[in-house]
């Protein structure tokens, strides 16, 4: 059972355990809106078992505050959209923490691993991972990602994903890397505030990649103009030689404004090699 099991009298449905509590300073504003405000949606009951399908942070405020929950009842079949529908859309989850979600209904389709929480066949959607990513706007890679650290993180690495302070890619290296205790110890430092990235330790197929692969040394500017140079030379001999041949066939067609533009525009072309020409000979004094 949920460790919300109790609350005020409800037990979760385990559908509604998938997405993360609200914790920390976030919890608390949550809990002075509804001193202030009250109750303002009521939580949602499942008529069919009974168990609570949305409002856990509602009941935690209101048995924070000491206030009598609201309720009302559920009597579709669809218990596990109607979660995931309330849940898109109420709240602001990163990336990695919808990975986590859409992680947790994948490892329920597909029955992943013994161990794992599942919600059970008591709700009715059953997607595969091509509708849990749709459906979560997460991709196949990050639930991947997500699963590993479902099934071999530890709680602690788990509920950094979930509350948004690691990304799941970093997560699933540190499941996948360390000890149940190095874990926990990773946990503790982020939480204590170090960058979840420095913490995890090194992508070792991302340095053997790049060990295979190593990246071409840069050329020296000096070389790649001296090629630049060589390309333009070559076209001018090109160039000349049919020019060359072109102005012996002139004849009185060429009209004084084409015969004017002409002329620019060879006169700039002109300029513009006779500098690089002489830039060329103070090279060689």
């Amino acid at each position: 059972m949920s460790a919300l099991d109790g609350l005020h009298g409800y037990e979760v449905h385990p559908a509604a355990n998938i997405f993360p509590l609200i914790e920390g300073p976030e919890f608390e504003s949550f809990c002075a809106d509804i001193a202030a405000n009250g109750q303002m949606e009521p939580v949602v009951i499942d008529a069919a078992t009974g168990l609570l399908i949305d409002g856990r942070n509602r009941v935690r405020a209101c048995n924070t505050l000491g206030i009598v929950v609201e309720a009302t009842s559920y009597e579709g079949a669809d218990v596990m959209q109607f979660v995931v529908s309330h849940n898109l859309h109420r709240r602001h989850l990163t990336d990695s923490q919808r990975a986590m979600v859409a992680g947790k209904m994948a490892n329920r389709a597909s029955g992943y691993r013994d161990g794992i929480v599942q919600v059970g066949d008591i709700t009715h959607l059953n997607p595969n991972r091509a509708e849990v990513s749709k459906l979560l706007n997460v991709t196949p890679v990050a639930i991947t990602k997500a699963k590993q650290v479902i099934r071999d993180g530890t709680p602690a690495v788990q509920a950094l994903v979930e509350s948004g302070k690691a990304p799941v890619t970093t997560a699933a290296r540190v499941a996948t890397t360390f000890s149940p205790e190095d874990q926990d110890e990773y946990a503790e430092r982020v939480n204590n505030g170090m960058d979840p990235v420095a913490a995890a330790p090194p992508d070792i197929k991302a340095q053997e990649r790049r060990a295979a692969n190593p990246p071409e040394a840069p050329k020296r500017k000096a070389n790649q103009h001296v090629s630049m140079l060589d390309s333009i030379a070559d076209t001018m001999r090109v160039w000349s030689e049919h020019s060359l041949k072109t102005i012996t066939e002139l004849d009185s067609s060429v009209t004084t404004e084409e015969a004017t533009r002409l002329t620019d525009d060879l006169s700039t072309s002109i300029a513009a090699l006779r500098r690089i020409n002489n830039l060329l000979k103070e090279r060689t004094k």
